[in-house]
């Protein structure tokens, strides 16, 4: 589906359908006077504004006293949007209506706004009725409150006094409020792609340690002998691990690109320079055996000797004697071949250095 993602919210009889209207230039939505005329859920309108194609998504009305129950269906309707890998389904902003009628902005409105805000959207703020009397001061006064420039809209063309004092109060702010929008869904791109992509590179460390771990658990269990590998062996597994967070690096990198990518061909306005992803810039898999204190020939040898249950066969007072035997015949052919590590403890440390998390990537946007 082309085209901007734009909910329209708020309170009933605020003048939502009205300037859904205004925005698309036809009637597409019903409006009522102080009533709630949209049905519950989000109700997908399509149309185009100045050339370029939105779905705009009219809400039913907020009311006081049910807004936790609205903003829990709101949350699950922008989610099923974010989730989509497709950035042109994504819900790209929010236009939150005021009545400029208002004496005040309420308080379940304010939470409503920040609670969307904590959802890395950008709401736009505008006050309808703009025509109103006290409606400019009003919109300044929700500008302090909110710390955002909210935008005065007349939707409908209004005929005001008789005779001589008749006036007609012209519909304004259409041109601002499509700036706005194109603003407003630029700066929640940004802000979005950085929350996709740290949650992406977050739930791929977690998968990556998991892989690490099952491989080296494997890797040894191959080539181990009595519960100890000789660091040859030990070499050859780390180089695997390091190929494994290259390949893993390389694909994931490929795939954050292309989701940039996307975004920058729909957002003409929004440059996404680069994604640099370095899956391994903080995860420890190294073996750590510089952690581990080698045992000496004859402590090995000894529980070499000990684990293949050849100790009963050996009276203890020549079991010395055997260990060096071994050592003086054997060891110099095969020192580099001895199995130095523990497995186990290889095994422990290398969890050990994957358990903190310190930082979830680099990324340049």
């Amino acid at each position: 589906m082309e085209g901007y993602n734009i909910s329209v919210i708020g309170k009933s009889g605020v003048g939502k359908s009205s300037l859904l209207n205004y925005l698309f230039g036809e009637i597409k939505a019903d409006v009522g006077v102080g009533k709630p005329v949209t049905l519950e859920g989000f109700h997908l309108k399509k149309g185009s504004i100045s050339g370029n194609e939105v779905n705009i998504y009219d809400s039913w009305g907020l009311e006081a006293g049910k807004e936790e129950t609205w903003r829990q269906k709101f949350k699950k309707f922008q989610k099923e949007k974010q989730q989509e890998e497709d950035v042109k389904k994504w819900l790209h902003t929010v236009i939150y209506c005021i009545s400029g009628e208002g004496k005040r902005i309420e308080d379940f409105e304010i939470r409503t706004i920040k609670a969307i805000q904590q959802e890395k959207l950008k709401p736009v703020i505008v006050i309808t009725k703009g025509d109103s009397r006290g409606a400019k001061k009003f919109s300044e006064d929700v500008d302090l409150i909110l710390g955002v420039e909210t935008i005065l809209i007349n939707n409908v063309e209004k005929t005001k006094g008789f005779g001589a004092f008749k006036t007609v109060s012209e519909p304004f702010g259409k041109k601002e409020l499509v700036k706005k929008i194109k603003f407003s869904t630029s700066e929640s791109l940004a802000d979005r792609i950085k929350h996709l992509f740290d949650t992406k590179i977050a739930s791929k460390k977690k998968a990556l340690k998991k892989r690490l771990c099952k491989t080296l658990e494997y890797e040894l269990e191959k080539c181990s002998f009595l519960g100890f590998a000789s660091k040859e062996n030990l070499d050859k597994i780390q180089r695997s691990l390091n190929k494994t967070v290259k390949s893993e690096n390389r694909v994931f990198s490929n795939e954050l690109l292309k989701i940039a990518t996307e975004a920058k061909q729909f957002y003409k306005d929004t440059i996404v320079n680069s994604v640099e992803v370095d899956l391994g810039s903080d995860l420890k898999y190294s073996l750590g055996l510089e952690e581990q204190k080698k045992d000496n020939p004859e402590v090995i040898l000894a529980n070499i000797v000990a684990n293949a249950g050849l100790i009963a066969l050996i009276p203890v007072t020549l079991i010395p004697s055997v260990i060096f035997f071994i050592l003086d015949k054997i060891a110099p052919t095969v020192m580099n071949k001895i199995p130095m590590y523990s497995s186990k403890e290889v095994l422990r440390v290398f969890k050990d250095q994957l358990l903190p998390e310190k930082r979830t990537g680099k990324i340049l946007i």
